[in-house]
């Protein structure tokens, strides 16, 4: 299968639009990453100051979110674990410190947790005791309790932390569907400092992320955090080098009808991150409905294509 790009237009280099640049780092949550390469690079004395100077307080800023997000995150997974209640820690929750180390580099939205369908609205109850609350209405409370991978999104007392339970990573009437029991059998267990949990398995983590990243696309068609989910893919398959299995990744993915959405996200980590995907596994997830044109397609439309 021909993986090169389709020929270009050469173009000139435009000089670089400084604010252009701050934008794009914010648009697709990079700027820590950005700060931590300029800040570090042989030419950082060619960066304009005031550019370095708001790259390092968005940096700051993420440090300072983290350590509040953590605190919570220490309280809630205590409470759960007082209850008996197994807790996995989801994409940032589990990268921040397994993958990145660095909150700096991978700022969180909001926290993500599963726990098992059965005990959803027991945690539920606990974390609405901790002062947690939701502002959906009752009828869109509802449809979530019932449809959604997730229970309505949660605010902290001090509005400060977000929070969302989830029973599943993807909707139960998604053709992406699969038992969730299989990422359970896999999770494993994790004591960083103070915080006891569980994380998925490399390999789930993976095909969550990549599901994560293509479903953004699908459902909001926009580009906004793309790249900072592909840095998240990279970052991952980096950390656990000779450890994740690809195999693995590729077996589960036809069984779970998830080649299609895992070819969109390790191609194009590969193609713009160099992410180390072996091109074998490209390969064998790649189904006729995702030829390589309409990879470059969905690179250009939906992963680099801005707003107005």
């Amino acid at each position: 299968m021909p993986w090169e790009r389709p020929g270009t237009i050469a173009t000139v280099p435009a000089p670089l639009d400084w604010r252009r640049v701050l934008w794009l780092a914010s648009w697709h949550r990079l700027s820590g990453a950005l700060y931590r390469a300029l800040r570090s690079a042989e030419s950082s004395d060619q960066i304009p100051r005031e550019i370095l100077d708001e790259l390092a307080d968005s940096y700051d800023r993420a440090h300072q979110r983290y350590r509040r997000q953590r605190a919570e995150l220490v309280r809630v997974t205590d409470v759960m674990g007082a209850a008996r209640i197994p807790t996995v820690l989801l994409k940032g929750s589990a990268l921040v410190e397994t993958v990145y180390r660095d909150p700096g580099l991978r700022p969180m939205g909001d926290l993500d947790l599963m726990v098992p369908e059965d005990r959803l609205d027991q945690a539920d109850r606990l974390l609405r005791g901790l002062g947690y609350s939701s502002r959906s209405s009752r009828e869109e409370q509802e449809g979530t309790h019932r449809h959604h991978r997730h229970y309505p999104r949660l605010k902290s007392e001090d509005g400060v932390c977000e929070l969302e339970l989830h029973r599943h990573i993807v909707r139960a009437d998604s053709g992406f569907h699969f038992p969730v029991s299989e990422l359970w059998a896999r999770a494993q267990e994790t004591q960083i400092a103070d915080l006891s949990a569980l994380i998925l398995s490399p390999e789930d983590q993976l095909v969550h992320l990549s599901l994560s990243f293509f479903g953004d696309r699908a459902l909001f068609y926009q580009s906004s955090c793309a790249l900072g989910q592909l840095l998240d893919i990279a970052a991952l398959i980096d950390h656990h080098r000779g450890i994740l299995s690809f195999d693995e990744v590729a077996a589960r993915a036809k069984t779970n009808n998830h080649e299609g959405p895992l070819l969109c996200a390790l191609w194009s980590s590969s193609e713009l991150l160099r992410a180390s995907v072996p091109r074998e596994v490209l390969e064998r997830l790649a189904v006729t409905s995702f030829a390589t044109a309409r990879l470059w397609i969905f690179t250009e439309e939906l992963l680099l294509d801005l707003p107005l």
